[in-house]
């Protein structure tokens, strides 16, 4: 709903992982390119490249310096959950910078991130670290997740306030048009009723901004 019809853009994820994102986006019809600091995730990228026939383009790189592309190249830069694992806000800024390079004059820049107050609702995969507090930029928190073979792993994320994250992107020159909390149709939470939660918590964050 946030996005402008793909055909024919070309499309930009940072910390794209393995490619989940750009597989649904390339079968949308963009030209999709991915950086991801991960060479294991990038491996696995690549093999869902060769198995799925699709043609993404991957590099190894940092979304601080895209120096390995070029100047307002993109369309649309995404970001999906990249945020909350940088642990310095000026580290933030520095991807914002990036991002509003490679983007295109007039192009669309969209950060998909874990909602600043989902913490604070109870949600039994979050657990506050001693030193949490909300105005406490880049404070951790403990994040507990089940893994594909069904076991459970922990791992820390870091906390930025509305503020820092929204600042950061209009600090480099883009504007933000739109911010979203989504919630689960009832369609989907009657299908999936552990997702009922989410119907009264904001758990997720979505930001469009303009070039």
């Amino acid at each position: 709903d946030i996005l402008p019809s793909l055909r024919g853009k070309k499309l930009l994820e940072v910390g794209c992982g393995n490619g989940y994102w750009l597989r649904l986006f390339h079968s949308k019809g963009a030209q999709c390119v991915g950086v991801d600091v991960s060479k294991n995730q990038l491996a696995e990228a690549q093999k869902r490249n060769e198995s799925e026939k699709t043609r993404i383009i991957y590099y190894p790189s940092n979304g601080a310096d895209l120096k390995v592309l070029g100047s307002q190249k993109f369309d649309i830069v995404f970001l999906e959950k990249v945020l909350l694992e940088v642990p310095a806000l000026s580290q933030i800024r520095k991807i914002m910078k990036e991002a509003y390079r490679v983007t295109q004059k007039g192009g669309i820049l969209v950060v998909s991130e874990l909602h600043p107050a989902a913490v604070h609702f109870n949600i039994p995969n979050f657990k506050l670290t001693p030193e949490y507090g909300y105005f406490n930029s880049g404070s951790t928190i403990k994040v507990i997740s089940k893994r594909v073979d069904g076991n459970a792993i922990s791992y820390t994320d870091y906390h930025w306030t509305l503020e820092d994250i929204c600042n950061a992107i209009t600090d480099t020159g883009f504007k933000i048009v739109k911010i979203t909390e989504p919630r689960p149709r009832f369609s989907t939470v009657h299908k999936y009723p552990y997702l009922k939660y989410r119907e009264g918590t904001p758990v997720d964050l979505l930001i469009k901004a303009i070039k």
